[in-house]
C-alpha cells in the first residue's frame, strides 16, 4: 500500500500537477522539441550535487532535458524507476561496500557542531551518553543537543560503522526518539545551525551549502566517507550517457572538487 501511495504521488507530480514542496529551481521544465525530461529522483545527500552537475551539463550541451526531482529516498526512487516513472537513482552508500551505477563523487563524513560551542574533540564515552539522553553541558553552560539522522542513512551508519562502539547507543536513540530525527536535508542544515547542536554530516554537502558548522575530532573513529552514485536505468538513454560521461571526464571531475566534494580517485 505504501509503495502504491509513493507512486501515485510520483505520477501525479511527473504529470505536470503543481507541488507545493518543489523548490522552484527543481520545476520540471517543459520538453524541447516535444522530447520527455529524463528524470532523476534519490536521496538527500546526492540530490543537490548531481543538480548542479545536470545545470552545468546543460549549459554547455543543450538537449533532452534532465530534471532532478525533489528527494524521494533511494528505495522509493528505485521502485518508481522499475515502474518506468525515472530514468535514474541517485544514492549514497557508505565507502567501500558494494555499490552499483556510476560513481560520481567521494565525501567524507564528519561530526560537526553549530554555533556557541567551542569544543572540538568529543569523546565517544560522551557522545554515548549524549544519545543515551544524559549529558552534561558544554562547557560555559550551553545546553547539548544531538541532531540524528534515520536508521538506514549512510551518513550515520558510516559513522556508526567507523565508531563500533556508538553503533548501539545511535540507533536506540533514533528508535527511542530521544532527541530530533532528521531525514530531510534542508531541516538537517537548519538544525545544525542552531546553538549547542552536535551532529554527523558529509564535508561536502557542508562546503557546498556554506553551513555554518565546525568539525570536532572524535578520538579512536576510523576514517568515514560515503559515495554518491549515479545508477541509470537499462536501456541507458543517449542524452543520460553524455551527462555520465561529462559528469566523471575532466570538467565533471574539477566541477565536483569546486563544489567542495572529492572526486573518484582523487587523493586523499
Amino acid at each position: 500500500m505504501a509503495r502504491c501511495t509513493l507512486l501515485i504521488l510520483l505520477a501525479l507530480a511527473l504529470t505536470g500537477c503543481p507541488r507545493a514542496d518543489t523548490p522552484p529551481d527543481l520545476a520540471p521544465p517543459a520538453g524541447r522539441g516535444g522530447a520527455q525530461p529524463i528524470r532523476l529522483a534519490g536521496d538527500v545527500t546526492a540530490t543537490p550535487l548531481v543538480n548542479h552537475l545536470v545545470q552545468v551539463f546543460e549549459s554547455r550541451l543543450p538537449g533532452r532535458p534532465i530534471v532532478v526531482e525533489p528527494p524521494l529516498g533511494v528505495d522509493g526512487a528505485r521502485a518508481a524507476m522499475v515502474d518506468g516513472l525515472l530514468s535514474g537513482v541517485l544514492a549514497t552508500v557508505v565507502a567501500g561496500r558494494d555499490g552499483s551505477g556510476a560513481l560520481l563523487a567521494r565525501s567524507p563524513v564528519v561530526l560537526v557542531v553549530g554555533p556557541g560551542v567551542r569544543a572540538r574533540r568529543v569523546t565517544p564515552e560522551a557522545l554515548a551518553a549524549l544519545a543515551g539522553g544524559t549529558a552534561d553541558d558544554w562547557p560555559g553552560g550551553l545546553p547539548r543537543q544531538l541532531v540524528l539522522r534515520p536508521i538506514d542513512d549512510p551518513l550515520q551508519a558510516a559513522l556508526a560503522a567507523a565508531t563500533p562502539r556508538l553503533d548501539g547507543a545511535l540507533t536506540e536513540a533514533v528508535r527511542a526518539r530521544r532527541w530530533p530525527v532528521h531525514s530531510r536535508e534542508t531541516t538537517l542544515r537548519e538544525a545544525l545551525r542552531r546553538p549547542g547542536v552536535l551532529g554527523v554530516a558529509d564535508r561536502g554537502n557542508l562546503r557546498l551549502h556554506g553551513s555554518p558548522t565546525w568539525e570536532v575530532d572524535l578520538p579512536g573513529r576510523q576514517p568515514a566517507a560515503v559515495e554518491i552514485r549515479l545508477e541509470p536505468a537499462e536501456p541507458v538513454p543517449a542524452r543520460l550517457r553524455a551527462f555520465l560521461a561529462f559528469a566523471t571526464g575532466e570538467e565533471g571531475r574539477g566541477l565536483v572538487v569546486d563544489l567542495g566534494f572529492e572526486a573518484p580517485g582523487e587523493a586523499r
